[in-house]
């Protein structure tokens, strides 16, 4: 699966870290939420290292009721 599996609908929050989307995967017809980060923005911030303590959190809680499942991650 790749990112042109999804077609962007709209924006639907922004943060610190990056914006966020509301998508459908276009095979499924599924909506999801898609995370956008700006690789060389993390970087110059110095904050790498809290994206992929996020990520990794995500996977731990994977299944957990209230807790928003990480489905996949793209880079480019």
């Amino acid at each position: 699966m790749t990112i042109e599996d999804f077609e962007f609908l709209k924006n639907v929050g922004e943060g610190s870290f990056g914006q966020v989307y509301l998508a459908r995967h276009k095979a499924t017809d599924t909506f999801v939420a898609i995370k956008q980060l700006d690789k060389a923005d993390l970087i110059k911030k110095e904050k790498t290292e809290a994206v992929m303590r996020e990520k990794d959190t995500l996977k731990l809680l994977k299944g957990k009721p209230f807790i928003i499942n990480l489905q996949m991650t793209f880079m480019d």
